[in-house]
């Protein structure tokens, strides 16, 4: 299925809306895009790149997904489309120097819907991924290309947090909000985070078993950095190594992005795995307020676990789920990890 075929049947009503704007010529220059899952922020984007550039549109608005157009944005290599993230040790998006920006800047970007286009698309297109990450600088630099768009062009800005986005950025967008019921994970070590935490949940105050539900909870949060460099160096070793044969500074450039997504990638695996502890525990407190298996958004975390919903205290498993609100809630400051997850087990 296409990535384009997938969104629509997740988000039909937001697609058939959009598609009738582009049919009509309606469709808004710049727009945001909410939503918990980044998977599901990143491909609406495309999706709705597609919708914006398309140049064989169906009678009902939708992008054809067989022209050279449709068939590059679906393989990330249009070369109308400007993507920008966030990148260094701060994970931030730098605004640029004026009149020479580097690549991956702000005022790169803006400055890219200028240039002529090369394709036969109806709009250029500009993906802000992590867009809470630009500081007020950045957004302020943003502001005149959202007030005075030039023509054919479509910004998008993604991000899980758009209230962190200035009210003048988000006063010239069209907002969109992704709702999904269940959270997908996609760290290796999900399985065994669950069953730690079940097993915490059941120790009943046996100090050893909830010192070895901690241990494997803090050697999970512990591999997540290690596990996102190897899923970063595994795009961008092949490109490195190619580049090394004609171009050096290429070379540096690409072992720089390297660095930048691999900072961005483990923000996102942690981001997960404190989503799924907390995903873990709410749906304990569905199980034990009545809720059958079949109808919990995320049953899959009880896989491989003997739960029965008979036998998990209501009050236990809310003040759980409460806990690790407070725990998540810390992460956001400077904090001793492994103290933060020991002290929650050890309270559940």
């Amino acid at each position: 299925m296409s990535n384009f075929d997938n969104i629509k049947g997740k988000y039909p009503l937001l697609i058939e809306g959009l598609c009738n704007a582009a049919k009509s010529h309606r469709l808004a220059h710049a727009f945001i895009i909410q939503g918990a899952m980044a998977e599901s922020r990143n491909k609406f984007a495309l999706a709705l790149a597609q919708i914006g550039c398309c140049p064989n549109r169906a009678e009902n608005g939708e992008p054809c997904q067989v022209c050279n157009i449709c068939r590059a944005i679906d393989n990330d290599n249009y070369a109308d489309m400007t993507k920008l993230t966030p990148e260094g040790k701060a994970f931030q998006i730098k605004v640029g120097d004026v009149g020479n920006p580097l690549p991956n800047t702000l005022r790169n970007f803006t400055d890219s819907f200028y240039f002529s286009k090369i394709s036969s698309a109806e709009r250029k297109v500009g993906i802000i991924y992590e867009a809470d990450r630009m500081n007020s600088e950045a957004q302020n630099a943003l502001l005149k290309t959202l007030e005075e768009p030039p023509r054919e062009s479509l910004i998008i800005l993604a991000t899980a947090k758009p209230k962190s986005l200035l009210p003048t950025t988000v006063s010239r967008c069209h907002l969109i909000t992704l709702t999904d019921k269940k959270l997908n994970f996609t760290f290796a070590k999900q399985k065994e985070l669950f069953s730690a935490l079940f097993s915490a949940f059941n120790a009943d105050g046996d100090l050893l078993q909830l010192e070895e539900s901690a241990e494997t909870i803090i050697g999970i949060a512990e591999s997540l950095k290690a596990e996102a460099n190897d899923k970063i160096e595994a795009e961008f070793m092949p490109k490195i190594e190619q580049a090394k044969e004609f171009d050096d500074k290429l070379v540096k450039r690409l072992t720089q992005l390297m660095s930048d997504n691999a900072v961005g990638c483990y923000i996102g695996e942690r981001m997960q795995f404190l989503s799924a502890i907390y995903c873990f525990f709410a749906q304990l407190a569905l199980l034990a307020e009545g809720a059958d298996f079949d109808n919990l958004p995320n049953s899959e975390v009880f896989d491989s676990l003997e739960v029965k919903k008979s036998e998990i205290p209501l009050e236990k498993a809310l003040n759980a789920v409460k806990l690790a609100e407070s725990m998540i809630y810390s992460f956001n400051f400077f904090v001793n990890e492994p103290l933060a997850i020991r002290s929650f087990i050890f309270n559940i």
